[in-house]
């Protein structure tokens, strides 16, 4: 050909011929030009004017094929042309992930490609010779509403295309598959959605984002053991990421797509040291990464870090104003910090298209949450084998908070009651109080109003301000000129009651550690001053998935100016306490969950004027997590404590209540 070519004019059947040829042998672009020449030599050619038109399809150009073949009416088979008809609506819904130009709303153009395969669809089902392009019709329809986000349609046209599969012939695709994992793992289905990539994955194990799925639903599914496997071997398998090193080097996306959602991983199972490790590492390298980035603020803002989580995010929107997880978590470090004002104005104003929906979803939601009203409350029982802290006690404390109010105030209702049985008689504490509370970046203030519930008045006042300028550190004081904190056994022999006012500083260094001091002075109507010192430290020791294991200790002590009175008040003592806390999750679903702790006390008490000793105390809870909006807990103490060198055992059962509505 190529001889008869040099030595003759152009003819289109050595033209034709050669274009068959270079198509075969996978020279597509080659082909198409001879192709061209071709048509130039005789542009009525069918022939070519068939070859060109396929061949622009399979190049992926299915779009300019099909205004090719409306020029040429008939020169394609119905099958033909709906083949390409379908690829185009294919590709044109992978085209709609872009964002939207020309002011069009998102979505809108994946909308319209939608519409055009349900019609399609429905046209194609109507007749038996074309059942085969209506199967394939509908895999593309289930690819383009998971992409679209219409994960039920999705998911409903899924279970239509399994249930009609009677023979091997009907085998569903791979990419479709893993489309309906995709859509079932949206909707918290992550079981069938691990089914559909394995089946997927055996079909085409090379596939990462089928691999990058199974990962997903094997974390959603609590598989932790699973998922460590899984990306790990992933992100292992992969070229480096940038490679080679120095001013020539390549980037793998696969790569550090992996070593991102290892590092991820790493902050769900526990351990968000080392995925802040791991995410800063890589954000050295590609420092204007701003997924990377992103990850990052994230997990700052998981380790309680919420300003500099703020830093990260707006760093990142700095050089990608639109990068949506970025917006979506610096609303979510807003919320951390109190700003809710400026949540609300990202979420009215801020395009659809802007942000994933089902990113945008979850803020909208815990924005709602924030707007409900709150009831709390927190009950114990207690019995006691001596007589200073009374035999039979119990106490109820609840707080019922109103919807905020101009964002960042909140009223409330708060009830205490307390009561417990002495030698001289039964003592009891009832007190009402209305109050304000106003939230707002780095101060959390409260003020209220309070008075007896039975016929004297007893009016009183409480001020509590805490202050948090920065991550790490903190400062509380408080004030109440009617304390709920003198002892019931004052109230009762001598009709006692006082007032307090306390100071306190904190440093967080992360979820893992703290420390925090606090002074305490009481004023009693009795004239005695009671002074109380604690310093109280935390240190995570242990994280897996499902089990922390914490360490608190504890030390305090205290000085009263009055001697004899009628309740216990030593002139002077002192504690060193140790508290082990084992947390497990016994069963996690999403926001569902439920956990059990194991607290053990060791300490050693001193008395001025009295011997000494050890105490201990033993507490196990159970913890219902319902939704995000519902926590309920309960358990049951065990207890030694010394008075006055006097040992007391003391049993509790005790119960919280926290709900959002």
């Amino acid at each position: 050909l190529a001889r008869l070519r040099r030595g003759a004019a152009p003819r289109t059947t050595i033209l034709n011929a050669r274009a068959y040829i270079q198509q075969s042998q996978g020279d597509l672009f080659a082909a198409l030009d001879s192709y061209a020449a071709a048509l130039r030599h005789d542009p009525r050619n069918r022939e070519a004017q068939r070859g060109r038109i396929l061949l622009t399809a399979r190049i992926g150009a299915p779009h300019l094929a099909v205004e090719m073949a409306a020029q040429h009416p008939g020169i394609l088979s119905a099958d033909e042309l709906e083949a390409i008809e379908r690829d185009r609506r294919a590709i044109a819904s992978r085209w709609a992930r872009l964002p939207p130009q020309d002011g069009a709303a998102y979505g809108s153009e994946a909308d319209a490609v939608i519409v055009e395969m349900e019609v399609a669809l429905a046209r194609l089902s109507l007749d038996p010779g074309t059942a085969e392009a209506a199967r394939r019709t509908r895999f593309d329809l289930i690819a383009a509403l998971t992409e679209r986000g219409y994960l039920d349609a999705a998911i409903a046209q899924y279970e239509a295309l399994s249930n009609g599969a009677v023979s091997e012939d009907d085998a569903i695709p791979a990419y479709v598959d893993a489309a309906a994992a995709e859509a079932y793992l949206g909707r918290r289905q992550p079981e069938r959605a691990r089914d559909l990539y394995q089946r997927a994955l055996a079909a085409s194990p090379r596939d990462f984002d089928a691999r990058m799925g199974l990962f997903y639903a094997s974390v959603d599914a609590e598989d932790y053991p699973a998922a460590f496997d899984l990306i790990d071997e992933l992100a292992a398998n992969q070229p480096a990421w940038l490679d080679p090193p120095g001013p020539e080097r390549r980037s793998n996306p696969d790569r550090l797509t992996a070593d991102t959602a290892a590092a991820i991983l790493r902050a769900y199972a526990q351990r968000p040291a080392e995925a802040q490790r791991r995410l800063e590492s890589m954000a050295s390298v590609a420092p204007f990464n701003g997924d990377l980035r992103a990850d990052l603020g994230y997990v700052y803002l998981w380790r309680g870090w919420p300003r500099r989580s703020l830093d990260e995010f707006e760093r990142v929107l700095m050089y990608e104003p639109g990068h949506g997880q970025a917006l979506v978590g610096r609303a979510q470090a807003w919320l951390a910090l109190d700003e809710f004002q400026r949540v609300d104005a990202m979420l009215r104003d801020t395009p659809p298209g802007a942000i994933p929906p089902a990113q945008r979803a979850d803020l909208a939601e815990s924005w709602r949450i924030e707007n409900l009203r709150e009831l709390r409350i927190e009950y114990s029982r207690a019995r006691s084998s001596g007589a200073q802290e009374g035999t039979r006690d119990a106490s109820l404390d609840v707080h019922l908070y109103s919807a905020p109010y101009r964002y960042h105030w909140r009223g409330y209702l708060h009830t205490v009651d307390a009561s417990a049985e002495f030698p001289e008689g039964r003592a009891g504490y009832h007190r009402l109080g209305a109050g304000a509370e106003y939230r707002k970046r780095d101060v959390n203030a409260r003020v209220e109003l309070s008075r007896d519930r039975a016929q004297t008045v007893n009016a009183g006042v409480s001020i509590a301000v805490d202050w948090t300028p920065s991550d790490y550190w903190g400062a509380a004081f408080g004030y109440d000129s009617y304390s709920d904190e003198v002892p019931l056994r004052g109230r009762l022999n001598e009709g006692i009651d006082g007032w307090s006012v306390q100071a306190g500083l904190h440093y967080r260094w992360s979820e893992a550690r703290r420390v925090e001091g606090r002074v305490q002075r009481l004023g009693f109507s009795d004239g005695n001053r009671r002074t109380n010192a604690l310093l109280l430290g935390f240190q995570r020791l242990y994280a897996a998935p499902h089990y922390l294991l914490d360490g608190y200790m504890e030390i305090a002590a205290s000085n009263n100016t009055r001697d004899n009175a009628p309740y216990f008040n030593p002139s002077r003592d002192s504690s060193v306490a140790a508290t082990l806390v084992n947390d497990w999750i016994l069963y996690r679903r999403f926001e569902r969950v439920f956990r059990h702790r194991l607290s053990a006390t060791l300490g050693q008490y001193a008395q001025q004027g009295f011997s000494g000793g050890s105490t201990w105390g033993l507490s196990y809870e159970q913890q219902w997590n319902a939704n995000a909006r519902l926590e309920l807990s309960y358990g049951i103490s065990r207890a030694r404590r010394l008075y006055d060198g006097d040992a007391e055992y003391v049993t509790a059962l005790f119960a919280n209540l926290g709900w959002r509505f």
